[in-house]
């Protein structure tokens, strides 16, 4: 709705858009009161947009694949193109999705003249590169002159000069902590090798950071089983979120506030929590997490949010990346399948953001397995009818058992970047 209205009327809504204060009241007029995420526009007082069409295609059909390039025109497509996104850009997302549909449909010779570049900025520092986001400092490298590599592709692609000097190859990524740029190839060449954890706990019920479970590097046998519990009508959590950025929506999710550990200390119970063992060396993490995880639930549907931090040694935390699931689509992403409750059903993440950072000798790293409760996200209040028009009248609380003993060893992947030894 944010972006609809900026777009509405004739000229840009520039100060509505902007209006923090007037968005923070909008969202929490349906988050406190449980409204339908439907009466959205409504409640912000603007009918004049796409809003109520968009929530009649919540899956990717052929409505929104009419707005996207067909693999035969992808294949056709014989232009250069330089696609910049960053580790904390809330359109990271769409971003890759072109550059993956160009590799895959694209020509031959039109892939070797698409470049890819990924910094450690957030939405704003893809247009100006930044030197922070959320009070999380990166090096002087992170600072690409923008401006510069623009001119220098166009001068490149349309006046014959040299190639921009810093696109080394056709990938370039920017590995924070150790404020360097890394080249590879192709994006799938970023990580060459990967960690494999698994899961345990004490008691079943690691629900809160001082009390996690484990993530190790071999599997523990036949554990029991984590649960956690989410009440779609428990607003606390809403309480503890920031409204000063209220056109911002990706400060919550993915990492505008990279360092805030508000939503780890006041998790109510909806949740499950996991460290690794410090690392031994410096290691750099890089590229696409992947989480397979055993679950069932006691309710239809429900959403999931995974998320993973470093915890430094002093306690610090950093956002690293994220993913986010409604369980009706685990097996596909547009066929709903409603869970049959009491049944274990394999819900494999695959769609954690691109990150690169090296990780600090005696750091950690945490997962948080919940249920998103949030004044910025749709919420599913877990009846498996139509979540956009549902309301606190149809909500049921959800009880979430994880397992990962036995048969059903859940795991987490991450990527690593490994450098030759000098």
């Amino acid at each position: 709705m944010t972006w609809l209205t900026f777009t509405s009327g004739k000229a840009a809504q520039s100060t509505i858009f902007g209006d923090g204060e007037l968005w923070a009241d909008a969202f929490s007029e349906r988050y406190f009161n449980h409204r339908p995420f439907a009466d959205l526009d409504r409640i912000v007082g603007n009918l004049t947009t796409r809003f109520q069409t968009w929530m009649e295609h919540p899956t990717p059909d052929e409505y929104w694949l009419a707005s996207a390039p067909t693999p035969e025109q992808l294949a056709a497509m014989d232009i250069p193109v330089l696609t910049i996104t960053g580790h904390y850009d809330g359109d990271q997302r769409g971003a890759l999705q072109h550059y993956r549909m160009h590799m895959r449909h694209g020509n031959e010779a039109a892939k070797q003249r698409h470049y890819l570049v990924i910094g450690p900025w957030n939405h704003g520092g893809v247009g100006t590169s930044v030197g922070s986001v959320g009070g999380l400092e990166f090096g002087p490298n992170a600072l690409l002159p923008q401006d510069s590599l623009r001119k220098a592709w166009y001068d490149w692609t349309l006046k014959d000069g040299p190639r921009p000097w810093f696109l080394e190859k056709r990938v370039a990524v920017y590995v924070a902590g150790r404020d360097a740029w890394e080249y590879a190839d192709a994006l799938e060449e970023v990580a060459n090798d990967q960690l494999t954890y698994y899961f345990d706990s004490a008691d079943g019920r690691p629900n809160d950071i001082f009390r996690s479970g484990t993530l190790a590097p071999e599997p523990t046998g036949n554990t029991p089983a984590d649960s956690y519990v989410y009440d779609p009508l428990d607003t606390r959590p809403g309480h503890f979120e920031s409204f000063e950025s209220g056109n911002n929506l990706s400060h919550f999710f993915w990492g505008e506030q990279p360092l805030n550990q508000h939503f780890a200390l006041n998790m109510f119970g909806n949740g499950l929590v996991y460290h690794t063992e410090p690392f031994e060396t410096e290691t750099d993490l890089a590229g696409f997490m992947e989480f397979d995880a055993w679950m069932s639930l006691d309710v239809p549907d429900t959403d999931f949010m995974v998320t993973v931090y470093e915890i430094m040694p002093d306690g610090t935390s950093i956002f690293l990346t994220g993913d986010i699931m409604r369980a009706r689509y685990r097996n596909s992403r547009t066929v709903e399948e409603l869970a049959t409750p009491g049944e274990v059903n394999r819900y494999r993440f695959d769609g954690f953001q691109f990150f690169a950072r090296q990780v600090a000798a005696g750091s950690r790293l945490r997962l948080i397995l919940n249920s998103p409760n949030s004044v910025w996200l749709q919420k599913n209040y877990n009846s498996g009818g139509r979540v956009t028009h549902e309301s606190g009248a149809d909500a049921r609380t959800a009880t979430v058992t994880f397992h990962h003993g036995g048969e059903y060893q859940s795991r987490l992947s991450v990527p690593v970047r490994r450098r030759p030894v000098s």
